[in-house]
């Protein structure tokens, strides 16, 4: 975002996705418990019996994916952007030492 900082711009992406990511893993998630939990408990029979397992994993793995998501994609941003500097900074001591060859 312009003006700002890359922290401020991060919390201001989170804040501005947070809501509509939540509304739509928490939606598929509650709309497959009817699936999901017979499974869990044991009581699966017809439909629930055979995708059972695989509203199961799409539950779990969207949950994680969303978790995952909110919380890692913003830090490994911060951290690319951050070795990012660091080369730049690296290559410029060295370019203005004469130790990089052009």
């Amino acid at each position: 975002a312009e003006g700002h900082t890359r922290r401020q711009a991060i919390v201001t992406a989170g804040q501005h996705r947070l809501r509509p990511i939540l509304m739509t893993a928490f939606t598929t998630i509650l709309n497959l418990m009817p699936i999901v939990l017979p499974m869990v408990y044991g009581t699966a029979e017809g439909f629930a019996r055979r995708w059972g397992p695989v509203g199961l994993v799409v539950v779990s793995g969207l949950a994680t994916s969303t978790v995952l998501t909110l919380m890692l994609a913003p830090t490994l941003y911060s951290l690319l952007d951050d070795l990012a500097l660091w080369c730049k900074r690296v290559v410029r001591a060295a370019h203005k030492s004469g130790e990089l060859a052009v």
